[in-house]
């Protein structure tokens, strides 16, 4: 019988996190694991001992995925940059086709102290990078705008899962572009925004 393909950690974790996304964690099993990074259940079990610690392993890594994501989102102070840092954001929700996992996940989490607390990790993180974004105001709050927001994207996240209109990313988009246009009326927010990364020389219009 040939020797198993040696693989990462990392890479049993992306595997892992690949059938937590399918399957949810109640499906997330060290044979489903194994079969789908190409490891033996055995190897699999010496690395992480079991699956609640294969689970565990996983959410940490999500922490330190959305820390590293976060960094390279486009910057900037402004109800632009935040308009366009948000529309950036909803990218990793897709069309919609892991919501069922994700939900499971989520309720998951809330059960367990451990996860719940990398989950609220997570949301920290989220809500400082959009608070660093908030324009510098003495009558706005950045914190209370970024819980707000972020708010906006579990709440329509949510909605989405009811009404099921269109992909997930655009439809909390939509609803993240009428908060702003709320929170601050005279900015043009266009949709979608116009650039979300710096121009290069050759791409300024000339004068």
């Amino acid at each position: 019988m040939p020797r198993p393909k040696l693989q990462s950690d990392d890479a049993v974790l992306e595997a892992a996190r690949a059938v937590l996304r399918r399957r949810g964690p109640s499906d997330l099993t060290i044979q489903e694991v194994a079969r789908e990074v190409g490891l033996s259940r055995a190897a699999i079990v010496q690395r992480f001992t079991n699956r609640e610690t294969l689970l565990r392993r996983v959410m940490e890594k999500a922490v330190e995925d959305t820390r590293v994501h976060l960094a390279s989102m486009p910057e900037g102070i402004g109800a632009v940059a935040l308009w366009r840092f948000s529309y950036a954001l909803c990218d990793v929700l897709g069309p919609g086709d892991r919501f069922a996992a994700d939900v499971l996940t989520a309720w998951h989490e809330a059960q367990d102290p451990e996860l719940r607390a990398l989950s609220a990790e997570r949301y920290h993180l989220v809500c400082a990078a959009i608070a660093a974004r908030v324009p510098r105001n003495a009558r706005l709050d950045p914190e209370g705008i970024a819980e707000l927001l972020h708010a906006v994207i579990a709440g329509a996240t949510m909605q989405w899962g009811i009404t099921r209109r269109g992909r997930l990313d655009d439809f909390v988009r939509a609803r993240l572009r009428a908060a702003l246009s709320v929170l601050f009326p005279r900015a043009a927010l266009a949709e979608p925004p116009s650039t979300l990364r710096p121009r290069s020389p050759r791409e300024r219009p000339r004068r």
